[in-house]
């Protein structure tokens, strides 16, 4: 199946491989049978519709779970999501923001509706920002880097990219400034020593 999330603030007229399994792809690229119709789009996101999508191929293998395991889950996919479109952000003034999430299961999956749907509050004035040239490299370079970081690392830097991204959509200088200023200051309250 497919655990797809629609982005504003960042766009690709080209599929792009960011690491296993996950890529950026244009809205009118999503595969059939599991392209969801432009038009739900329109109605569920009356402006600024996306056409960029974060998507992530998942697997669900037909076996027997130990008590405690299971299979991959919608949760865990959304979460994955959720973390790259972040990671993003360190790519050129970029701001990719949420606009729908969804996920569809194979249809060989029995008892499966197969379709999820979750949406964010829509963001007007978000400008795009589209990764295209040398930043289609750069893009891949940041995944695979933030990827291999180790856990930690990764929660020490979140807040940060959540303010920075958070920066990139506001509409005054001013506003930007301010938001700015919160990452740097939680990153570098940590480590008074060395500033």
């Amino acid at each position: 199946g497919l655990a797809i999330m629609a982005l504003r603030g960042v766009t690709t007229q080209r599929r792009l491989l960011l690491r296993r399994k996950t890529g950026l792809v244009p809205i009118r690229d999503l595969p059939e049978p599991n392209m969801v119709d432009r038009s739900q789009l329109v109605l569920a996101l009356p402006f600024n519709v996306p056409d960029t999508a974060l998507v992530i191929r998942t697997s669900v293998r037909p076996k027997i779970y130990l008590q405690g395991q299971g299979p991959e889950t919608p949760a865990r996919w959304y979460a994955e999501l959720k973390e790259v479109a972040l990671w993003l952000t360190l790519v050129g003034p970029c701001a990719p923001t949420e606009a729908v999430t969804w996920w569809r299961m194979d249809d060989w999956i029995p008892l499966s509706s197969g379709f999820g749907w979750s949406t964010s509050f829509p963001i007007r004035g978000l400008s795009t920002y589209e990764i295209s040239g040398t930043f289609r490299d750069e893009a891949r370079d940041v995944i695979r880097l933030m990827s291999d970081a180790p856990q930690e690392r990764k929660t020490r830097l979140r807040i940060p990219l959540e303010r920075v991204n958070s920066a990139v959509r506001e509409q005054h200088l001013v506003d930007r400034f301010v938001a700015l200023g919160i990452p740097l200051r939680s990153r570098f309250l940590k480590d008074r020593e060395n500033v």
